[in-house]
């Protein structure tokens, strides 16, 4: 093994040791001691691959969202396929980002919190503009949208720019709760996630359909 593929290989030791301690222990609880000890590596040698602890998020977690990302992508192209409007469509695969979350909670749980971590170190780097600004889950949610417009199952004067906000931000929410109910966590919800999202498919329905 030359040095470079030694290098590649030392390097997806480290990415699978952090995608393993980010995934059961969180950002905050995870130290580049521990990934480097799984790994069976130094915290020197991680810095010399990554630079920094943020960097190695954003590459562990980028492994995360692809691996999330790839599975739904499959079940989303299904729906495209049906014979049905826009609008049920939409709802169709919002169902199935809500069933991803009680199946997968913890990977659910780390892309959310990658996202909030990032906010709070200030990380604005190209990687994180494009998974979290423009994600795939939002393209394809975009999709459904403009479709629902062309069958006209869609109410044809929606606010597009408040109704993605909405689904980027208040049902990632939703699925973070979900996620926490769903894995056991004695974190005490202050209400049903199952009540929370019939609530909120209430409203989208009506916000769609006015």
């Amino acid at each position: 093994m030359n040095k470079q593929e030694l290098k590649q290989f030392n390097t997806e030791k480290v990415l699978q040791s952090a995608v393993h301690f980010f995934v059961n222990h969180g950002f905050y609880e995870t130290s580049l001691n521990d990934i480097a000890e799984h790994a069976g590596t130094t915290i020197r040698s991680i810095s010399r691959y990554f630079g920094n602890k943020e960097n190695l998020i954003a590459k562990a977690m980028d492994i995360l969202l692809e691996k999330a990302y790839n599975e739904l992508s499959v079940q989303f192209e299904q729906v495209l396929q049906k014979n049905t409007t826009g609008y049920e469509q939409l709802l169709e695969i919002m169902q199935i980002r809500i069933d991803y979350s009680k199946n997968q909670q913890r990977i659910t749980l780390s892309i959310i919190e990658r996202e909030s971590y990032c906010v709070r170190k200030d990380i604005n780097s190209e990687w994180f503009g494009m998974h979290v600004k423009n994600d795939g889950y939002m393209r394809d949610m975009i999709l459904f949208i403009q479709k629902g417009l062309r069958d006209r199952s869609i109410w044809q004067d929606i606010d597009i720019e408040h109704m993605i906000y909405l689904l980027d931000n208040v049902f990632k929410a939703i699925l973070r709760r979900v996620a926490v109910a769903y894995s056991g966590s004695n974190i005490k919800e202050m209400t049903n996630p199952e009540q929370e999202i019939a609530s909120f498919t209430n409203f989208i329905s009506f916000a769609l359909t006015l």
